[in-house]
């Protein structure tokens, strides 16, 4: 199976491209209200009396926030396209922790936070880490659709990831709720400062057994690697892989960057593996010459 041709690199949206939609403005918008309007609430908390006044400032600045920034990202060009591409995009589901780090690391330090801080931290840090998340699988499938709007099929299977690393996510998912119920406990019974915080470990734990369990299909495009799981696509061109293995219950990608995840495929679950292997050997031929 021949790709024929290279293509050339692939080009970023323009001005001319047409505008994120308004699921994706929204969450953006969404995402910078529960993030930054705690911050704003909090600014102001001293001159601010009963847990009213503080409700009701907290949701005139989420949705004043969430309004404006919602409103400039469905007016941005490509926005989607472009944060899908470029790895800082993971920054949108990190961020919101330095609310619980700047929170902890102000009481440790002895500097007096106003008590509703805490609060306001555990909302931002979860619905922002939440959102964080959805943001980044969101840029994610836009730039997959961009990239390989005019890419050719190759071969394409369904495949999960190899069993031990199934187990070995599902077995973090275990000791991450078990230690954020515990920690909750501690907290809750004998007054552990913080400990109710281990509950943020799901908001890792969760994800990457999802990643590791779920379904998905993996296309080879002459364009690149697209691995679609549901309501999400991310393609990754073939420069960013050094070859691939496959064993006996493995199909394995190989990153070029040290730093970067492995594809992993359970070879029981690819249903040809002789037409998955050939559309690699071209396709990684190809990248090379």
């Amino acid at each position: 199976m021949l790709i024929g041709a290279t293509r050339p690199p692939v080009t970023e949206p323009t001005g001319e491209s047409e505008h994120p939609d308004t699921t994706y403005a929204f969450v953006v918008g969404l995402y910078a209200g529960v993030v930054g309007g705690p911050a704003a609430v909090l600014a102001v908390s001293p001159w601010l009396r009963g847990a009213g006044a503080l409700y009701v400032a907290l949701l005139v600045a989420v949705t004043g926030l969430a309004t404006a920034v919602g409103w400039a990202a469905a007016r941005a060009p490509g926005l989607g396209v472009r944060l899908g591409g470029r790895t800082a995009v993971w920054l949108f589901a990190v961020a919101p922790f330095a609310w619980v780090a700047g929170v902890a690391g102000a009481e440790a330090v002895g500097v007096e936070v106003p008590s509703v801080a805490a609060v306001f931290a555990m909302l931002a840090t979860a619905g922002g880490g939440l959102l964080g998340l959805a943001v980044v699988a969101m840029s994610h499938t836009r730039y997959a659709d961009w990239t390989t709007r005019d890419a050719v099929e190759l071969a394409a299977w369904e495949a999960r990831w190899p069993k031990r690393w199934r187990q070995a996510a599902i077995a973090v998912v275990l000791v991450s709720f078990v230690a954020g119920a515990g920690g909750v406990g501690a907290e809750a019974l004998f007054g552990v400062e913080d400990a109710g915080t281990a509950y943020l470990l799901a908001l890792f734990a969760v994800p990457l057994a999802s990643l590791t369990t779920a379904p998905r299909t993996l296309r080879a495009t002459d364009a690149g690697l697209v691995v679609e799981r549901p309501h999400q696509r991310r393609f990754r061109p073939w420069s960013a892989f050094s070859g691939y293995d496959a064993t006996a219950d493995a199909l394995v990608l190989r990153s070029a960057a040290w730093w970067r995840v492995d594809v992993r495929c359970d070879r029981g679950d690819v249903g040809d593996v002789e037409a998955a292997t050939a559309a690699l050997d071209d396709a990684l031929g190809s990248a090379r010459q």
